[in-house]
């Protein structure tokens, strides 16, 4: 059996190696099977003599000459692994997620970075099972990648916002005088929240979650969800930055407030700096609120979904369950809280529904939920509301949805031919239009269930649905 023990040692962009060793070596000093993540804090800290280092060399040197690529270590529990079996698991990660590293040393980088976060992952779920903790964790396209290579994801930047105090009413005085509603709320549910989206590469989370509460501000206004440009944003402020980003969401809406914003559909995102151009039609904001802390984020989530920024590093693993991390001050992502529900898994009496802009992939179909009353991971820092909006599109746009009217909060119950997922309403619909035997769709906008029919059915009305019947064809 060819076993052999990896460790990548440095962090990423730094003088950094990675070490190959048979686990024969090490073996005489672990009889039990042991944790590759304990033993890895051990490694980095002891540096090999010079005689070890050459014999590093050398056998580094006769395994990438001798092989197409290093064997992996399952991280699982413990050292001794069989090749093959470590070498499918990984080959079957990065089949799954679309990525290849052609480079030997590169791969075993790779590796050893995926074993020491798969390792974390499970002392994570470990505390999870007993209940110290609210969320779970999984393998998914960031598992073979460094904390430091993982905040590329992000794209706030360091520092406070800027302070544009001419710009925007503060909450505090927005809702001064008013017997401001509060409590359980929940936009996708009315139908008023657009899709999740994915912003790839870039930095440019400040792009999405701006964009989101200026998308629910329309539909308010309009009761049809438009689907605006965020590479609009991308390319004509200040930051222009894809890689590692550089703006924040209140600058966003604060252009889209003086200039408009344009529709996706005429600007596209491109997931790389572009040139900045204007579009003929475009959706207006009215005004900015900003908000500081939760109280007034309960507040301003009555009005629509806002726009927050939070430290985002425990995000890197998450799958599902509520968060109840401590408090961060270390604001370096930005979201969009959609929700409060009592759906907390027994965490707390109520938490926060939250869009993140990876893809209907990563946690819950985009989402995920954070516990409220704690100011966990810095959620109330910075608070901000698209307000009073318009569309030159008018109201009946329905989403630009090509093959008939979409209905929200209607359902057609029966009739079911199939169910697939989807990514939205108008996914939902064109899967239906492409199938001879479905006249009728139905989608959760409160999850991404979508549901193929046929029939004479009638229509009822259901939070946490859209519907339609097909009325052109593809």
């Amino acid at each position: 059996m060819n076993t052999w023990l990896y460790w990548y040692d440095g962090p990423a962009g730094n003088q950094s190696r990675v070490v190959w060793q048979p686990c024969c070596a090490v073996a005489t000093c672990f009889n039990e099977r042991v944790s590759m993540y304990a033993y890895l804090g051990s490694a980095k800290k002891r540096q090999p003599d010079k005689k070890e280092r050459t014999r590093s060399k050398r056998e580094t040197r006769s395994d990438i000459s001798n092989t197409a690529s290093p064997a992996p270590l399952n991280a699982e529990y413990s050292f001794t692994h069989s090749s093959a079996s470590g070498q499918e698991e990984f080959k079957d990660f990065l089949q799954k997620f679309g990525k290849h590293y052609d480079n030997p040393v590169e791969y075993a980088k790779r590796l050893a970075i995926y074993a020491k976060n798969k390792a974390e992952r499970i002392a994570h779920n470990l505390k999870y099972k007993n209940g110290d903790i609210g969320w779970e964790q999984e393998v998914n396209k960031f598992s073979d990648e460094t904390k430091e290579e993982f905040k590329k994801h992000l794209g706030l930047p360091p520092g406070p916002p800027p302070n544009n105090t001419d710009d925007f009413i503060s909450a505090s005085v927005f809702f001064a005088g008013q017997k401001s509603k509060r409590g359980l709320i929940d936009w996708r549910a009315q139908g008023k929240v657009g899709s999740v989206k994915d912003q790839g590469q870039c930095g440019s989370c400040w792009t999405f979650s701006s964009s989101a509460t200026i998308e629910t501000c329309v539909a308010l206004a309009t009761g049809s969800v438009p689907d605006v440009s965020e590479q609009q944003f991308q390319d004509c402020l200040a930051s222009k930055k894809c890689s590692p980003g550089g703006g924040w969401p209140s600058a966003a809406i604060d252009y889209a407030k003086n200039n408009g914003q344009s529709f996706e559909r005429d600007y596209g995102y491109t997931k790389s700096d572009g040139s900045c151009h204007a579009t003929q039609k475009k959706v207006h904001v009215g005004q900015r609120i900003s908000g500081r802390g939760e109280d007034q984020l309960e507040s301003m989530l009555q009005k629509g979904v806002v726009s927050v920024c939070l430290d985002a590093n425990v995000l890197q693993s998450y799958r599902s369950g509520v968060i109840d991390a401590g408090y961060s001050n270390d604001q370096n992502h930005a979201v969009t809280a959609v929700a409060i529900t009592t759906d907390c898994n027994g965490r707390a009496a109520q938490c926060y529904i939250v869009k993140n802009s990876w893809g209907t992939n990563w946690g819950e179909n985009g989402y995920f939920r954070i516990v409220k009353g704690q100011n966990s991971l810095g959620i109330g820092a910075q608070l901000d509301l698209a307000y009073s909006c318009s569309s030159d599109d008018g109201g009946n746009n329905n989403n630009n949805a090509p093959y008939g009217n979409i209905n929200y909060n209607q359902d057609v119950p029966g009739g079911d031919v199939a169910y697939t997922t989807a990514n939205d309403a108008k996914d939902c619909q064109a899967k239906c239009a492409g199938r001879n035997d479905c006249t009728i769709f139905a989608f959760d906008t409160c999850g991404n269930r979508c549901w193929f029919k046929s029939g004479n059915l009638q229509v009822t009305n259901n939070n946490c649905r859209a519907s339609g019947i097909i009325t052109r064809r593809p």
